[in-house]
């Protein structure tokens, strides 16, 4: 999983993973609010190496997109 304090970027975890197949595997994160997220969403299976998503909610802004609708389209 990407550390939080590089934010949504999933490109860093996801090189390590193409480098080393056989030690690393990722669970992207993925920013909800981002207009690219949607196609990024649509086509991570065919990401190597990537083997599911994480969204987190709770802090800040986030702490609401479960009620605003903001995950909605998640």
């Amino acid at each position: 999983m990407p550390p939080s304090f590089a934010g949504d970027r999933n490109d860093e975890c996801l090189a390590a993973a193409a480098r080393h197949p056989e030690r690393f595997r990722v669970v992207g994160r993925v920013d909800l609010t981002s207009p690219d997220s949607r196609a990024w969403v649509s086509q991570w299976r065919d990401l190597p190496g990537l083997l599911g998503v994480r969204v987190t909610f709770g802090r800040g802004a986030s702490a609401s997109w479960l009620r605003d609708g903001t995950a909605d389209w998640f």
